[in-house]
Parts: C-alpha cells; structure tokens; sequence
C-alpha cells in the first residue's frame, strides 16, 4: 500500500538519492544500524534516482550504514524485500544520521 508521508506521520522513513542511475537488474540496498543489525534488503524494482525506505525500526537522530551492490543467497524473497539469507560482497557507500523530523534525504 502507498501512503503519502504527512507531518502526522509516526513511522520514520530516508529518501535514498543516488548520484547515478541505479538498474534494477542488479542492484541490492542494504541498510545497518551501527550495532550491525539489518534493518532491510531490497532489490529496486526498476531504474532510478530515487527510492524511499522506511521501517518501524528505523528511529529518529539515529545513525545508518547504506550498503549497495553484492549479493544475496538464500533466505525468503517478498516482492523487492529480502530477508533470512546471506547477503556478501557489498560496498558501504553512506553513513548518515536520521534527522529529527519523520524523513531524512540522503545523497550518495
């Protein structure tokens, strides 16, 4: 379901900006909270700028770690949302730190 963030908005989400075009055939996103812990992996659903994450894990003035590229084995796939497996050979392209408003943009 797709539901415009408004300022009532409680869930916290990041605009991811990329610098390039991004293709959808081989390119993961993988975003880590400095403990290590997956927040989300994910496969974009076509070419672009521009893609949105949110989660009810993702938490206000808190920092992030975006990996971009590699691989995943194993593990369920729903829709575009990885999880359970193994994702290996990525690049850390971005740390950065939720602001203290629902959406944070971050450029890489």
């Amino acid at each position: 379901m797709f539901e415009s963030i408004t300022s009532s908005s409680t869930q916290v989400g990041v605009n991811l900006k990329t610098s390039s075009t991004v293709s959808s055939a081989s390119s993961f996103f993988r975003i880590q909270d400095a403990s290590g812990n997956d927040l989300g992996t994910f496969k974009t659903p076509r070419a672009g700028y521009y893609f949105h994450f949110s989660s009810p894990n993702l938490k206000k003035s808190t920092t992030y770690y975006i990996y971009t590229g590699g691989s995943y084995s194993g593990g369920t796939t729903e829709g575009a949302y990885f999880h359970d497996g193994t994702y290996s050979g990525e690049s850390q392209k971005k740390t950065f730190t939720t602001g203290s408003s629902t959406i944070t943009t971050v450029s890489f």
